[in-house]
């Protein structure tokens, strides 16, 4: 197969070595690029007052770790990650980090049982501009004080250079975001590449993305359960197994 990898950051090492065992090909084209960006000022002064402290990517840890580092030392702050790479990233800081094994996901992180009873704890969700909001509300419901700390923003990345991979004949599109797939479906219709639209098979970290794929013209999609390398590589596995199958 081959497939096209849209994610911001590089693929790893291991997903790469995955695909190259079985064969496929695997071309590299971000749709988005991620931005540092310097957290509004009221949205800082809710850092000193946070009982825990949530990631939602790492790229959640790199951009916004300096901004919450003078509460690491505090033993009374909770801080948690939505997947095992982002726990990984955080606790590459020396903070001891709560997540879910696998999928990392904001469902499964709400799942957890140290999540349940947050009842008047004060929590800062570390995140991009524009986030999905519900952790905010569930932990909202659950009696949580909510604030963001958004500490970057995508933008799209360069047009013509994913308009050309996306018209070399790909068989798999992998997007990690519904803003990715904002992206990758914009070129797409702006380039009349409808071709890619009908025959390739687009691969979604979540059933909520899937139905947005679908809602934006593309006829075949795959929710992956999450944007980690053994999710994707899994899926992508079944797609080739159903397909020689």
């Amino acid at each position: 197969m081959k497939v096209l990898f849209t994610r911001p950051a590089a693929p790893s090492n291991a997903l790469v070595q995955a695909l190259r065992r079985n064969g496929d090909e695997l071309t590299t084209c971000p749709a988005l690029v991620i931005e540092a960006r310097q957290a509004p000022a009221a949205q800082l002064s809710n850092v000193r007052l946070a009982n825990c402290f949530v990631f939602v990517s790492t790229h959640a840890v790199r951009c916004g770790w300096r901004h919450v580092a003078s509460r690491a030392a505090d033993i009374d702050v909770c801080w948690y990650a939505v997947g095992p790479a982002t726990a990984a990233e955080l606790s590459a800081h020396g903070v001891s980090v709560v997540a879910p094994r696998t999928p990392g996901s904001s469902e499964a992180l709400l799942a957890l049982d140290v999540l349940q009873s947050v009842r008047d704890k004060r929590i800062v969700i570390v995140r991009g501009m524009g986030g999905l909001d519900t952790l905010f509300t569930v932990l909202g419901t659950r009696g949580a004080h909510v604030d963001a700390l958004e500490v970057y923003e995508r933008r799209s990345a360069d047009v013509t250079s994913l308009a050309d991979a996306l018209a070399a004949d790909v068989d798999v599109v992998v997007v990690s975001s519904g803003d990715g797939l904002d992206a990758v479906v914009t070129t797409l219709n702006h380039r009349k590449l409808q071709r890619v639209l009908n025959d390739a098979t687009f691969v979604v970290p979540s059933d909520r993305v899937a139905v947005q794929a679908r809602a934006a013209g593309v006829v075949r999609v795959v929710a992956s359960k999450g944007v980690g390398d053994a999710a994707v590589i899994a899926t992508l596995q079944d797609l080739r197994a159903n397909s020689q199958g």
